[in-house]
């Protein structure tokens, strides 16, 4: 998707759900930036919190209506809004006894992380773009075996969040990158 130059974009904080401290604002960095560098000279205004917009415009909820007097406040013609779940899984244990006395056991502990986003125009309040991304990545991972071999694995956890999020923002703004498809056309 190509964005107009001429016009500015206002992107709302990402609401976080299941993060860790600070990654709303890491979340809401990480897109602007993808965006800019697919489109460098797009200007984006950060517009604060959900919350905080809302207030600002004497509305309750993000809809059409919020768009308008958001676009005439913040002196914006879009809005970027989006959310990002996260969630760590319990415990996944499995115990594989079919060997007799050579037996294993395995535990993980998983990430699920998704990411939606949107561009609303404030002219209508409709939305022109709609961005998603779905991940998870193991988070720990424990193993051994009746003979006495094992190994455990716990990754830094930080480095972990920070990795789904910026794989989820790469997935969800690839259309504003640009790109080349190489075809084969047939001679006659």
């Amino acid at each position: 998707m190509l964005l107009d130059r001429n016009q500015t974009i206002g992107i709302v904080r990402f609401d976080v759900e299941g993060a860790r401290g600070g990654q709303e604002q890491n979340v809401t960095a990480k897109f602007m930036e993808a965006i800019q560098h697919g489109q460098p000279g797009v200007p984006i205004i950060e517009l604060g919190s959900s919350s905080e917009v809302l207030n600002g415009v004497g509305k309750t909820q993000l809809n059409g209506e919020a768009m308008q007097e958001i676009g005439k406040k913040y002196k914006v013609d879009a809005v970027i809004v989006g959310t990002v779940q996260l969630k760590e899984s319990q415990p996944k244990v499995k115990v594989d006894l079919s060997q007799g006395l050579l037996g294993s056991v395995q535990a993980k502990v998983r990430l699920d992380g998704h990411l939606e986003a949107r561009i609303i125009t404030t002219a209508r309040g409709a939305s022109v773009w709609t961005g998603s991304s779905s991940r998870w990545i193991n988070l720990a991972q424990v193993s051994g075996s009746t003979l006495g071999v094992g190994s455990v694995n716990l990754p830094d956890r930080d480095r972990d969040y920070e990795k789904i999020i910026v794989d989820m923002v790469g997935d969800a703004s690839r259309d504003f990158c640009p790109s080349w498809e190489k075809q084969l056309i047939a001679s006659k």
